[in-house]
């Protein structure tokens, strides 16, 4: 099993992990089989900033959980990711490859 490796946002860089827009932390890459990658995503909702700038790389068959506040933008990332909401910026991919419907029926997901 490969170690993990934490992955940053651009403008508000931690050295705890990723960032989403008010700081929840949300990291796991690894430099196994090439599963979800996110890349440079950002999605605003009017004045509000939801996801700026997030890099992250999951290998396939990896569980992973996002944690943080409310409004930091989870919910807004996953919903980009299952195709629910359309991001200004950036890209989604699955093993190499832009994320399509066919992809996104192997990704389980629930809310709350």
């Amino acid at each position: 099993m490969t170690e993990p490796t934490l992955v940053q946002q651009r403008g508000h860089p931690r050295p705890s992990g990723s960032t989403l827009s008010d700081g929840a932390v949300m990291s796991l890459s690894s430099s196994g089989s090439e599963g979800l990658r996110i890349t440079d995503l950002a999605k605003r909702y009017g004045s509000v900033v939801a996801v700026d700038g997030l890099d992250l790389a999951v290998p396939r068959g990896a569980l992973i959980g996002f944690l943080g506040p409310n409004g930091s933008g989870k919910t807004t990332t996953m919903r980009a990711i299952l195709g629910m909401a359309s991001p200004d910026r950036g890209m989604i991919t699955w093993a190499g490859s832009a994320i399509d419907d066919t992809a996104r029926t192997r990704i389980g997901y629930m809310p709350q």
